[in-house]
């Protein structure tokens, strides 16, 4: 089997932005929810799951095929016992129930739904960034032996990147499928009006001499389609909630979302402040999002090329619940769950930098501040109170800190602003002000 290669960067960070999440059964995380969090049904201890996860993210990122990917993850499945049938009790129902553990199908399955959705989501990323040199989609049948009769009818639809179609239709449609779509230019978008594309049904051309196929498929086309196809929808209970949905038809259940879509308007809530009550593994999402994103500490060379502040506040990250949990007990409720800071704190710690104050935060580490919220320990500090970021700079005998003042208020509003940055002996953190939020 040939490997496939590196995979793209905006899919690995897609894959690497989503927070393990054990669950029982593939419908208890449904739908939007796979795109922030990683699970494999059954695997429910951490181990196991963290396993799998690092697997798939070195093969993801090396491009390895699935025999490597199931030959180097077996044997560790196995010493963790999370191999062949078991029987567990249903977190659901409280009954006991026989299971399919680690197997070849199963390592399969998790390879091929992972990369392929990891792929398209990075696909969707690039789409939405070339958009305008490339503003168009074509929906194209793969390599697959017998295709769903609907996939087959929607060969060759060619829609603007931007088209409603592609939030549900998004490939892949489904367990298995290897359809794809590939971005192509306004020209040869006139061009494949003209021409069409290749059909889905070409068989392959036999020499008249010898009878035997030469390899070669019939040069047949069928036009493209460039209105979206007709969405008929049927109900589908989910047996696990009893919620019925109405789920496109070609499309099987959990399938019908556009995962790349999903994180973009994720990112796009967390910067407009509106992720006060997302779970965790969507916060962490996002802010991984916003990290790979890079347009924070391009906000930061921004403002310090242009020295002085201008009333720009730029969202760091968020406080997840189980922080906000925390800080309640303190008797303190958020009134947000977004972190920002202004330009006036930026070049006030570089201002301050330059006196030679060995406090204050390195420029490198500032333009890496979303980077660095999102790995930090959290402590809470009573005497400010505040919350208190910590975290590894390469600053020797040195930590970084973030010291956010909660509930902050700005023209009647309520935020969470990063007051100070700067260094930390790790001895003070022994202080008696300072306790550690405990990581779940």
């Amino acid at each position: 089997m040939t490997a496939p290669g590196p995979i793209p960067r905006d899919a690995l960070q897609y894959f690497r932005a989503k927070v393990p999440t054990p669950e029982f059964d593939w419908r208890d995380i449904y739908r939007e929810e796979h795109a922030h969090a990683f699970t494999v049904a059954k695997a429910m201890q951490l181990d196991v799951l963290n396993s799998i996860g690092e697997a798939l993210d070195r093969n993801l990122a090396e491009g390895q095929t699935y025999r490597q990917f199931a030959k180097n993850l077996t044997p560790e499945l196995q010493r963790l016992g999370w191999w062949g049938k078991a029987v567990m009790e249903d977190p659901l129902t409280g009954e006991p129930v026989k299971v399919q553990l680690g197997s070849p199908r199963r390592l399969k399955t998790i390879y091929r739904a992972n990369m392929r959705t990891a792929r398209a989501a990075g696909q969707w990323q690039r789409a939405q960034r070339t958009k305008k040199a490339l503003p168009y989609l074509i929906y194209e049948l793969g390599p697959s032996r017998e295709h769903r009769a609907e996939h087959v009818a929607w060969h060759g639809t060619v829609l603007a990147v931007d088209d409603p179609w592609w939030n549900t239709h998004m490939p892949p449609n489904g367990w298995g499928c290897k359809c794809g779509v590939r971005q192509v230019t306004r020209r040869e978008y006139e061009r494949l009006k003209k021409t069409g594309v290749p059909a889905p049904d070409r068989k392959q051309v036999i020499n008249p001499d010898t009878g035997l196929p030469t390899g070669a498929l019939e040069e047949k086309t069928i036009p493209v389609k460039t209105k979206a196809p007709e969405v008929r929808r049927t109900a589908w209970e989910n047996k696990r909630t009893g919620q019925v949905e109405m789920v496109p038809e070609g499309i099987d259940p959990g399938w019908d979302t556009n995962p790349g879509q999903v994180r973009q308007k994720n990112l796009e809530a967390l910067l407009a402040g509106k992720l006060d009550a997302a779970p965790p593994s969507l916060l962490h999402a996002a802010t991984a999002d916003l990290v790979a994103s890079g347009r924070f500490g391009t906000w930061v060379d921004r403002v310090i090329a242009r020295g002085r502040p201008a009333g720009e506040v730029q969202i760091v990250g968020a406080i997840d619940r189980e922080v906000a949990g925390f800080v309640e007990g303190k008797g303190v409720r958020l009134q947000s769950s977004v972190i920002d800071i202004n330009d006036k704190g930026i070049l006030h710690s570089q201002r301050s930098a330059k006196t030679k104050r060995a406090a204050n935060l390195d420029l490198e580490s500032l333009r890496r501040l979303p980077e660095h919220l999102l790995s930090a320990e959290r402590y809470w500090d009573d005497q400010n109170p505040a919350l208190l970021y910590v975290f590894d700079t390469g600053v020797e005998s040195k930590l970084g800190k973030a010291v956010v003042r909660v509930n902050y208020a700005v023209k009647g509003e309520r935020t969470n602003r990063v007051v100070t940055t700067g260094y930390i002996l790790p001895s003070n953190l022994g202080d008696p002000r300072y306790e550690k939020i405990p990581e779940k």
